[in-house]
């Protein structure tokens, strides 16, 4: 294994549970093609309680300063690890912007930098590396972790993960040895929900056909989020689509402006990702419309929607680029309200064009 390693692609996939499962293989007393899975580190890992592991993700920032900042930050990181323990398939919901603060990155330095308490190696994971400070509108963070990409510890592995690896520096980039992690087959998917987090069939089966290929989406779709159900959120981006395919002038700002209030980034989240799998869906349609689709559902609902207005598929694959596109910008200082009504203008355009 490089001495640092990116693991990017789709939300949802398993690209953390990936990293930490290599740290696994690498602290195994006894490794072979996989972890043994019986040995003290391999029990360990997976319960976040090998001391050699540490684990780093994007958190709100709290209300702090100086080393005050660096000793919340830890706080708050270890309770999301609890929750982890607790409740392995958590799915964090965030009311503020997350980030990778300064504060973070230099303990990370402190402790990658530290040795093996009781294996061979001190491994470091950073989920969604692409929330390097992107709130702060600044570089420190990115570049702390700059300085120990440069001269790694001999003793240590990094693992980055990244939903969009450009949105890292070219620095650091440069110094990564980059794997794309691809999404599951659909069957997978199902397998997964049904045997690992025990969904009955019926729900297992609906969940991977709506997840496209991310256990992890489909595990996002189904929680329950407050003050906003899930449903609620779908409904919101089925409106949005109606109003950008149908309506000779989308009231964008209304509907910007009309967003429940406790509609936050991780939220919004969600509403992209079934507004994604929808597009995807009517793409798909569009050229074939007995294919099968990711949210079997609204079969009826989009081919009455082709019916009434048939597009070409390069429209539709345009408008998948938009939202694709409006999901990255979540990564960054954005205003929710702001990022949806310039979105529903640029898909509206991008259709009425076609």
């Amino acid at each position: 294994m490089p001495p640092a390693l990116l693991l990017y692609g789709p939300p949802g996939v398993g690209k953390e549970r990936l990293a930490l499962w290599l740290a696994q293989q690498l602290l195994c007393d006894a490794p072979a093609e996989e972890p043994c899975g019986a040995c003290w580190a391999c029990r360990q890992v997976p319960r976040l309680q090998h001391p050699d592991v540490h684990w780093y993700f994007p958190l709100s920032r709290p209300e702090a300063t100086g080393d005050r900042l660096e000793a919340r930050l830890e706080e708050a990181r270890a309770n999301e690890l609890e929750r982890f323990r607790r409740q392995p398939y958590y799915v964090p919901v965030h009311d503020r912007p997350v980030a990778h603060y300064l504060a973070a990155m230099q303990m990370l330095r402190r402790r990658a930098t530290q040795p093996p308490a009781r294996g061979r190696w001190t491994i470091v994971v950073l989920g969604d590396a692409e929330f390097l400070a992107p709130q702060e509108a600044t570089t420190e963070a990115a570049n702390a972790l700059l300085k120990l990409l440069e001269e790694p510890p001999a003793h240590t592995r990094l693992v980055l993960t990244a939903r969009h690896p450009e949105a890292l520096l070219p620095t650091i980039r440069s110094r990564l040895v980059a794997v794309r992690v691809p999404p599951w087959p659909e069957a997978e998917v199902e397998r997964f929900l049904r045997e690992a987090v025990g969904w009955p069939p019926d729900r297992a089966r609906a969940g991977a056909a709506r997840s496209g290929g991310a256990p992890g989406i489909a595990l996002r779709l189904a929680a329950a989020d407050e003050p906003i159900s899930h449903g609620q959120l779908r409904g919101q981006a089925r409106a949005w689509l109606a109003a950008a395919v149908l309506e000779e002038s989308v009231p964008r700002w209304a509907a910007a402006l009309a967003m429940p209030p406790g509609m936050n980034r991780d939220s919004l989240a969600v509403a992209f990702d079934a507004f994604l799998v929808w597009v995807r869906d009517l793409l798909v349609l569009r050229l074939d419309p007995t294919a099968p689709l990711l949210d079997p559902e609204a079969r009826e609902a989009w081919l009455d929607l082709l019916r009434r207005r048939p597009l070409p598929p390069l429209a539709w694959a345009r408008a998948a680029e938009i939202i694709a596109e409006a999901r990255r910008q979540l990564t960054r200082n954005v205003y929710p309200p702001l990022l949806v009504a310039v979105t529903l203008d640029a898909l509206h355009r991008a259709l009425r064009a076609s």
